[in-house]
């Protein structure tokens, strides 16, 4: 079994799942850029957090791949370096889009190799021309 590691992984959703046939509790993690893995059935060391845990934080992981193609999480950490860095907002104007491009318009933002889209509706818009 092959075991891989990720650092400085964003938490964006973090499911409660049923609990084990043990009684045991067991979590679905979202990640940024799509990432999905579950925590193991009966694993002991999931006693340790809660849903709130990592939800919206940056993490690191060790994952192996079932057969059937599922992350099942080995481990996950707090990243306390990538946790204390500064967050910097900016804010983006003067995007235009034509009207017939709409629908199919996505706009990207690429962070240390990680893709992830912005979310915009028509309620964004400042001006029409």
């Amino acid at each position: 079994m092959k075991i891989h590691k990720i650092q400085n992984q964003y938490v964006t959703g973090v499911q409660k799942l049923d609990n084990s046939v043990n009684g045991n509790p067991k979590y679905k993690f979202l990640f940024e850029g799509g990432g999905v893995a579950t925590t193991p059935s009966d694993a002991g060391w999931v006693h340790a957090f809660s849903q709130h845990t990592f939800f919206q934080k940056w993490v690191d992981i060790t994952y192996h791949v079932t057969k059937s193609g599922k992350a099942i999480l080995d481990s996950i950490t707090l990243n306390k370096e990538k946790e204390m860095t500064k967050e910097y907002v900016i804010n983006i104007n003067g995007i235009c889009i034509l009207e017939d491009e709409w629908e199919n318009t996505e706009i990207t933002i690429t962070r240390n190799g990680i893709s992830s889209v912005i979310e915009f509706d028509k309620s964004d818009i400042v001006e029409t021309k």
